[in-house]
């Protein structure tokens, strides 16, 4: 998984990352979602925030 995601967001530009935490920020949990899928999307911005922050 964790390659996979490394793949997909390889470009780690400022622009790249800007556009990640914008997502973290505005993130919300709507009516008819589960807490686990509102879980996931926050964990798996989490997780491409800190590759593309990890190799700058």
């Amino acid at each position: 998984m964790w390659k996979m995601l490394e793949d997909k967001f390889q470009k780690k530009s400022l622009t790249n990352r800007l556009y990640q935490k914008q997502r973290l920020y505005t993130l919300l949990m709507y009516e008819n979602m589960s807490v686990r899928d509102h879980l996931d999307n926050f964990n798996q911005i989490i997780l491409i925030i800190c590759i593309l922050s990890s190799h700058k």
